[in-house]
């Protein structure tokens, strides 16, 4: 059996302090960004559902909508759904077409009981 030197032993804690280091660098990075994904899609979701039921409301197509603020049908689907986000010049385009503030298409994430009781940062 071959033995190990206090130098190779001291090399060998070293890499196993380190890689251990990095693998916790490395999950606490994932976490934070699937935290932040969640955050991003929640905030996507509530827009998203708000614009549609406004559009509803005022009895217009996604087509209509989409013609309004200078984007296409699919678009308007794919923010109503949260699935991505409203760029902000959208948002603003949409928010001036319904004739409602910013902050009415954004009251369903800043008035939901969850985002109140929210950890904060």
């Amino acid at each position: 059996m071959r033995s190990i030197s206090m130098r190779n032993l001291k090399y060998l804690l070293t890499l196993r302090y380190s890689f251990a280091y990095m693998l916790i660098t490395i999950v606490t990075i994932y976490s934070v960004t699937f935290v932040m994904k969640l955050e991003d899609y929640y905030l996507n979701t509530c827009v998203g559902n708000k614009i549609k039921k406004i559009r509803v409301a005022l009895a217009m197509t996604e087509e209509q909508l989409a013609n309004q603020v200078g984007t296409t049908a699919q678009n308007i689907l794919q923010y109503e759904s949260g699935i991505v986000s409203v760029p902000v010049n959208t948002f603003f385009l949409i928010s001036r077409t319904f004739n409602v503030s910013v902050m009415e298409l954004l009251s369903d994430y800043f008035n939901n009981s969850d985002y109140r009781n929210a950890p904060t940062h």
